[in-house]
């Protein structure tokens, strides 16, 4: 016997697809240390003394997670620079 399953309207394929969005908006931080290419811990530490890019916390008290708009992970590498050669910085 043969179970057969319904066809995926459009409207279920929109609802999947809806959170995949949403959650690319916030990433957390192994996700947005990816994006500019750098080590999770680094991305920490830069975070820590201030010299990270901009982060939101979600939820309150010290252990609620840091979580990254990709926007502001984009500005904070172009704010940093470009450079020809290193005696620049």
């Amino acid at each position: 016997m043969t179970l057969s399953r319904p066809l995926k309207s459009d409207a279920d394929f929109k609802r999947v697809e809806e959170p995949e969005a949403r959650s690319e908006t916030y990433l957390t931080t192994s996700e947005a240390a990816a994006v500019v290419r750098l080590a999770s811990r680094t991305l920490e530490r830069l975070r820590l003394e201030g010299k990270g890019p901009k982060y939101l916390k979600a939820g309150s008290g010290r252990r609620s997670r840091v979580l990254y708009r990709r926007v502001d992970l984009i500005d904070w590498i172009e704010k940093r620079g470009e450079y020809l050669s290193t005696s620049e910085y």
